[in-house]
């Protein structure tokens, strides 16, 4: 009776032993969930993703299993991804891969956002920038504008040209922001590309007016008002350039 009773205590201890990491990891789940309810209930909550980062260190499974899971609302599953571009780790970094396939264009956006927070991640800001929904390709120039991404700039230029940002042979408005992005950051290598738009049959005067702008940053260069027109001096400044690189 003695060895029985020994047998099922020794038992029960290797249960509780066993069982602990589970009751620890439903602990933690538990919190975050709750972290995440609040969250989506608020316009700003900082505070609560704070805490989640905090807590999501610990347990990045349930936000990779939260961000991927489609039964869920899509407000917790963004308030997931964004959590998970601030784990830089493999397995947050493919989850926030996989979630650029997403039908739902802010999951989508969450995930670009959170995969500029990684290495090696130049393909997604492509991505970004050629997305189907017009939301995500204007927030994606926000931030490359936000992150200093050099190294988009090209991708940036092409999307200047792209029919996906043309209606009806008309600019929408992501071209002026494209525009002021390449100003903002600075490389006179697309110098070539701002020029073009000054040849487009069908034009705004906002449009060339950003492009001014822009030039104007990126060379440090400004036009006399007083005596002609920006477009005009740029015009002659890009001949000039052109005939000094031909001699």
């Amino acid at each position: 009776m003695m060895a029985r009773h020994k047998r099922l205590c020794v038992f029960f201890q290797a249960l509780l032993i066993y069982l602990l990491p589970f009751h620890s990891y439903l602990q933690a789940r538990t919190h975050m969930e709750m972290l995440i309810d609040q969250a989506v209930q608020k316009e700003s909550f900082s505070s609560e993703m704070a805490s989640i980062l905090e807590q999501g260190k610990k347990d990045e499974k349930y936000l990779i299993q939260l961000a991927g899971d489609e039964k869920q609302s899509w407000k917790k599953r963004w308030v997931a991804a964004m959590a998970l571009g601030h784990i830089h780790s493999h397995s947050s970094k493919a989850s926030l891969e996989k979630l650029t396939r997403s039908p739902i264009y802010t999951l989508r956006e969450a995930a670009y956002r959170g995969l500029m927070n990684h290495k090696n991640t130049s393909q997604s800001r492509v991505l970004c920038l050629e997305d189907p929904a017009l939301p995500v390709r204007s927030a994606c120039v926000d931030m490359i504008v936000e992150k200093k991404e050099t190294q988009a700039t090209e991708a940036m230029a092409r999307s200047l040209f792209s029919e996906i940002n043309f209606r009806k042979g008309n600019s929408l408005s992501i071209r002026e922001k494209i525009i002021w992005a390449l100003g903002e950051l600075g490389d006179q290598e697309v110098t070539d590309d701002l020029m073009k738009v000054f040849e487009e049959k069908v034009q705004t005067p906002s449009l060339k007016n950003r492009t001014c702008e822009s030039l104007q940053k990126i060379h440090s260069l400004k036009a006399d008002s007083k005596t002609e027109s920006c477009e005009n001096f740029w015009r002659d400044w890009y001949k000039k350039q052109a005939s000094q690189t031909l001699s």
